[in-house]
């Protein structure tokens, strides 16, 4: 199939190349091919030359001099008022084939000043007397041509549109002796030309007298139009003849004598002028001559290079189109086609040569749809068959899987408590069901699309078979009710098609056929996608080559990656290089264990220092069939470890600070017993007392600590937070009078409403006080100051104490966890008290800082947001 595909496209460019070869040596593509040259044309810089200057004949000439032809002795009179200008070369594009009428004397004036200009150039050309006659060569009368330095034809080639592109630097009678006028006019003064121009013997032979007088034309030019009319200098015939012109205007250049007068002389359109004013015959010989002398002269490109430029953009195309998609193929073939008419611009810019792009163009263009109907071709027929594999496998599926409609309609009826249902079949009119009063009276109310009644409803079925749904008295459908009806109805009613659906013609029958398969694709795998989403444990699936290819929200989560950053086809070694295996283990033992050996491993990672990841990989598949993957489940069991490790906690605080005093009482007891004499009764007792008295304060803090750490909603209301500060200062002002430190309260002193347990609030506050308090020296000061902004309210706490080492401050929020310092030791405490703090900020969303230096102070605030 491959071999005959491949075989198929070396045939076709075969034929395009050969379709190319033949266009390029047809005239059918002519007007295209000069449609294409003179838009490049227009798009030539082209330089005119300062040296070529025109002098027209125009209307202010003939307003002056009256009407046109003048007398001789007038030219004569130009002419030598050009002697003092000293022009190289003076050629006339005016005809002097016959005697002035006025006075035949003139001829000789003009003659003579012809004669002593001596850089005269005057035009002969072809004429034909009659339809079908014989031409001949016009030359000037011999008192006027005898002087001139020499003589150029003056034909300007027409092209089958009626444009002017070209001129012959050679042609004549018989053969192609005369130069045309430009050419003579440079030759005269032994200019260098870009071409090579042999001299030509203008004595004719007796054969060529004797031979049918044909117009024989050599070496054609395309002229350079460097613009539209007007584009060179130009001086007036009336001002040269009276002397308004100054000498430096027009010395040592090539003047181009000729009409421009408004309906005088000859007039051709060009590429420039098709749609706008003709040019006259003079300015397109100043266009020859100024290419001519800028050595930039446009000739037809030969056979060989029109062929390569035709041939070159077929075989791009056809090459690489085959490994692009439609899209691209098409940005080709307009690129390939752009490409043609750039290289033909550049080859015309450079070289001077053109070529014409159509030939290449128009085969891509005829290429393009050739090929892509071959595309389109291959792949309905790749369509038709999967889709017809894959129908055949959906069919049988639903034939194996699907439950039938009547068991469909018992979970309908359970569903929308139904009185009854019945399955009607149109060809035979028999309801069968649950209904117990159907008749055929009412089989015929039954409508095909459109339910007649809201308490009973009629749904279509394939096999001309209809299913009506009857609810009981006082109930009805609602429309959400009747749409998922329908949809449960015939999604089972699928396993009961036997026949593909049609359509129109075959492709829009794969159409529909591929919609229905990619519905149920789209709903399968949504299905999958937000089973995988929405799982509380991330879920990566891992594919042959250890690479990422699919990855749920959570898994995102434990392994830091964004959701907008593209982890598909990441390597397993990078995405789960976050976590750290703790059992002992690396990921390249784990990750060998489940592609070679397919074992189920389960172990456990650390995030960071505080989260914990339970990590299963499974391995599907078998390693002999393809594809396999590898199912990471990743479930964080940061609460279970945390839970483990509080449990150790209280065990520890329970077996040791809360049994601790309980076992100095029962001591003290026991030797309150043994003593015979009471004398220290009073001494014992007091211990009890004390023990006791801490054994009750450790119950309470323990007691409070986990009541911050489940705080209810209910408990939430709104109060002022600079009240429940002023009820906190004065639960501690007798310990602080007893130390004889002095406690202020700052800042907001009233409306200061938040929603907070003010319970909670209130313990927090005396917590920091107290050890403010506790760990200050007499006569020192104490603040309580809230500060607000638009985030929330900050209590801060600060007294002028010991200090808290540096070291100290991360673990100072730990529970149980006591500072060590020598200047504190003698202070009792549990450990439980800025822990308790730390669970109220935690609870309501807020957080607790710390600033401490040893010897000045400590400060901590208490942050509680609005909301």
């Amino acid at each position: 199939m491959q071999f005959l595909r491949r075989f198929r496209y070396h045939l076709l460019t075969i034929c395009f190349v050969c379709a190319g070869l033949l266009l390029t040596q047809s005239d059918m593509l002519q007007k295209l091919n000069n449609v294409s040259y003179d838009m490049l044309l227009r798009l030539l810089p082209i330089d005119v030359s300062d040296d070529v200057i025109v002098v027209a004949i125009d209307d202010a000439s003939i307003d002056k001099l009256g009407p046109w032809p003048w007398p001789r002795n007038v030219h004569a009179r130009f002419l030598d008022s050009l002697s003092r200008f000293n022009p190289r070369a003076i050629g006339f594009d005016v005809f002097f084939s016959e005697p002035d009428k006025s006075n035949t004397e003139y001829d000789t004036d003009f003659g003579n000043a012809i004669r002593r200009n001596g850089r005269v150039i005057l035009p002969i050309y072809a004429e034909q007397l009659r339809l079908g006659g014989q031409l001949r060569e016009r030359f000037p009368i011999p008192e006027i041509g005898r002087y001139a330095q020499n003589f150029g034809h003056i034909h300007i080639e027409i092209d089958e549109d009626g444009v002017s592109r070209e001129v012959f630097l050679r042609a004549g009678l018989g053969q192609p002796i005369w130069q045309s006028l430009p050419l003579a006019v440079l030759s005269s003064r032994a200019i260098t030309l870009p071409i090579d121009t042999p001299n030509t013997d203008s004595s004719r032979s007796t054969d060529a007298d004797t031979k049918a007088r044909i117009w024989v034309q050599s070496q054609p030019i395309r002229i350079p139009f460097a613009g539209p009319p007007g584009s060179f200098k130009q001086v007036s015939y009336v001002d040269v003849l009276e002397g308004r012109i100054e000498p430096d205007q027009i010395k040592n250049a090539f003047l181009l004598v000729g009409i421009t007068a408004s309906g005088e002389g000859d007039r051709f359109p060009t590429p420039f002028t098709q749609d706008s004013q003709l040019m006259p015959g003079v300015e397109i010989f100043a266009n020859v001559i100024s290419g001519l002398i800028n050595k930039f002269i446009i000739r037809d490109a030969s056979t060989l290079l029109n062929q390569f430029a035709a041939v070159l953009p077929i075989l791009a195309f056809m090459l690489l189109f085959q490994r692009l998609m439609p899209l691209p193929t098409l940005v080709l073939a307009i690129s390939v086609i752009g490409s043609c008419f750039l290289m033909s611009y550049l080859i015309l810019a450079f070289w001077g040569t053109w070529n014409s792009p159509i030939p290449g163009a128009l085969i891509i263009c005829a290429a393009y749809p050739i090929v892509s109907w071959l595309r389109l071709e291959e792949t309905v027929r790749y369509l038709r068959e999967e889709i017809d594999s894959a129908s055949l496998i959906r069919e049988d599926v639903y034939h194996k899987h699907s439950p039938s409609i009547e068991v469909s309609l018992d979970f309908l009826k359970i569903l929308f408590s139904l009185h009854s249902w019945d399955i009607i079949d149109r060809n035979s009119a028999i309801a069968n069901g649950l209904s117990q009063d159907s008749s055929n009276d009412e089989i015929q109310k039954i409508d095909r699309h459109v339910p007649y009644a809201r308490q009973s409803v009629s749904i279509e079925l394939t096999g001309n078979r209809a299913v009506r749904l009857n609810l009981n008295k006082d109930k009805f459908f609602s429309d959400r009710e009747l749409k998922l009806a329908k949809k449960i109805l015939r999604q089972e009613d699928l396993a009961h098609l036997t026949n593909s659906p049609k359509g129109t013609e075959v492709v829009q029958r794969q159409i529909h056929k591929l919609r229905d398969l990619s519905q149920e694709l789209q709903s399968l795998r949504k299905v999958n996608e937000n089973s995988l989403a929405d799982m509380a444990d991330g879920v990566v699936v891992l594919g042959e080559q250890g690479n990422v290819i699919l990855i749920n929200k959570r898994a995102r989560e434990l392994t830091g990656k964004s959701a907008n950053e593209d982890v598909v086809n990441l390597h397993a070694f990078n995405l789960f290089n976050c976590m750290e295996l703790l059992d002992s283990t690396n990921w390249e033992t784990v990750l060998r264990d489940a592609y070679l050996h397919q074992n189920n491993i389960s172990v456990t990672a650390r995030i960071e220092q505080s989260q914990h990841v339970l990590i299963q990989i499974t391995y599907v598949g078998d390693i002999d069939t393809s594809p396999n993957h590898v199912v990471v489940t990743l479930s964080d069991i940061s609460e279970l470890r945390e839970a483990e490790k509080k449990r150790g906690e209280m065990l520890s605080f329970l077996s040791h600070d809360l049994r601790s005093p309980l076992v100095s009482v029962l001591a003290l007891i026991e030797v309150a017993e043994r003593d015979s004499v009471n004398a220290n009764g009073e001494n014992h007792l007091k211990r009890i007392k004390n023990y006791t008295k801490s054994a009750l304060n450790l119950s309470e803090q323990f007691v409070e600590l986990i009541r911050a750490e489940i705080v209810q909603p209910d408990s939430i209301i709104e109060l002022d937070l600079a009240e429940i500060a002023t009820n906190a200062v004065e639960h501690i002002w007798t310990r602080a009078h007893q130390k004889q430190i002095k406690l202020k309260q700052m800042g907001e002193m009233d409306g200061c409403y938040i929603h907070i347990d003010p319970d909670l609030i209130e313990r927090a506050l005396v917590n920091l006080l107290d050890n403010a308090v506790k760990y200050s020296e007499s006569g020192t000061e104490v603040t309580l100051m809230i500060n607000s902004n638009d985030k929330g309210y900050t209590c801060t706490v600060s007294d002028h104490g010991c200090g808290i080492p540096q070291e100290a401050l991360p673990k100072l929020f730990d529970i149980y966890h006591r500072v060590s310092n020598a200047s504190r030791d003698n202070v009792k405490g549990s450990g439980l008290g800025l822990a308790f703090v730390k669970a109220v900020a935690s609870r309501h969303n807020g957080a607790i800082f710390v600033k401490s230096e040893l010897g000045v102070g400590t400060e901590f605030e208490l942050f509680l947001p609005r909301n």
